[in-house]
């Protein structure tokens, strides 16, 4: 960012205008490998996307605890049985 200012800015100071301007434009504007992710996102439903949230929490959470079922379990506040039930049903298994 101060790189493109400095080339941009043909004066010895740089405006808080002219830096603002860049900020936002350098913010807003979504880069294209998140456009495509976006537009992957919208193309599918929201049980789709709450179920994929689930089970990457989920793996994580395992990871985390080293696949202590009954830690992961209390850190996710949900019964021990009820995790081993999403285990088999997103098929997760210690790497």
């Amino acid at each position: 960012l101060i790189e493109k200012l400095i080339i941009m800015t043909s004066s010895q100071k740089i405006s808080k205008d002219k830096l603002m301007s860049i900020w936002e434009r350098k913010t807003k504007m979504p880069k294209m490998s998140e456009k495509v992710q976006i537009s992957q996102e919208l193309n599918r439903g929201l049980k789709e996307a709450k179920e994929e949230f689930e089970r990457d929490l989920i793996q994580k959470i395992l990871e985390k605890n080293d696949w202590n079922v009954a830690k992961s379990a209390k850190d996710l506040k949900i019964a021990r049985t009820y995790l081993y039930k999403k285990i088999q049903i997103y098929n997760l298994a210690k790497i």
